[in-house]
């Protein structure tokens, strides 16, 4: 009763009756067991508490207010309480069997990971702190981060997103949006962001014109020297409807980014606004060739800009 930390993980432990009696518990370190059942609740000190890859169905945390750091990843719970843990800062619960979860009362989290789980909502609009989100291997369609300024982590791939809206993240530095239904993405407003995997949508529009293009990590294959051995680099592979990407310089990608983006697609620092081939062919240009004034009838333009003499 005067053990405060115990790590018990990886030792092969399915039963763990008597845990009730430690009472002055601060860290509890059980990953990598076979525990399906734990009783914690007269723990009440418990900042830590640990469970990853165990075979638990339920696990009850009221009684722990103390909480801090609480992972239970890799289990087949389905259900979880967590309105009493109002320290709660790090919360991993991803691999399991939630189809919802309610962190309307923890304020305090900086670091959420809750994908591959049956999840079709997230509501993340009462954490200010939130610094990292991994929401991956969902069915979730809407997810809205306006409420995250602090936020520099998002990964939320393999889900179902068919929009996002991010000028309210300025913080952001690491984005994996891939194989959703996104059909544009704007970045403009990320000046910090230098991790963009994008690749499986149905992206028409992408702009990367974030005024930080110089510091996107790339394959090491790229000769920037930059080099991971996970997807934690930048690719617009596989985005077969996207025609243009905006950047910053188009030299600078062209040199640079060539792999990672496909065939069809140029890099341009003034992409256009979407507007259909067919409004082009209505459009009638003269005098053609000119050495003076040229007129563009037919259709509705802000402003013509002439890249070149042909």
């Amino acid at each position: 009763n005067k053990v405060t930390r115990l790590d018990i993980s990886s030792s092969n432990i399915s039963d763990l009756t008597g845990i009730k009696d430690f009472i002055a518990l601060t860290y509890l370190d059980c990953n990598y067991n076979k525990i399906s059942n734990i009783n914690i609740s007269n723990s009440k000190s418990l900042t830590t508490l640990a469970l990853h890859d165990n075979k638990l169905t339920s696990l009850n945390v009221t009684q722990n207010v103390n909480l801090y750091n609480l992972m239970f990843s890799k289990n087949q719970i389905s259900t979880i309480d967590l309105s009493q843990n109002k320290e709660l800062h790090i919360l991993s619960c991803d691999r399991n069997l939630l189809s919802t979860l309610n962190i309307a009362a923890n304020t305090k989290i900086e670091s959420l990971w809750c994908g591959e789980n049956n999840l079709t909502t997230l509501d993340v609009s009462n954490q200010p702190n939130l610094l990292q989100l991994n929401c991956i291997y969902t069915t979730i369609s809407t997810l809205d981060v306006s409420s995250n300024p602090k936020l520099e982590m998002l990964y939320c791939n393999n889900a179902k997103l068919t929009t996002i809206d991010l000028t309210q993240n300025p913080r952001l530095k690491s984005l994996n949006l891939s194989r959703n239904e996104l059909t544009t993405l704007d970045i403009s407003k990320n000046p910090l962001l230098e991790l963009v995997f994008i690749e499986f949508n149905p992206l028409t529009s992408l702009n990367l014109q974030n005024g930080n293009n110089q510091n996107f990590i790339l394959p090491s294959s790229s000769g920037t020297g930059k080099n991971s051995a996970t997807l934690d680099v930048c690719s617009f592979l596989n985005n077969k409807k996207l025609s243009c990407i905006q950047v910053d310089n188009v030299a600078f990608s062209n040199a640079n980014w060539a792999k990672i983006k496909d065939a069809t697609a140029t890099y341009s620092a003034t992409c256009s606004l979407g507007i259909e081939d067919s409004v082009f062919d209505k459009v009638v240009m003269y005098p053609n060739p000119t050495k003076g004034e040229v007129n563009i009838n037919n259709i509705a333009l802000e402003k013509a800009t002439v890249y070149n003499s042909l």
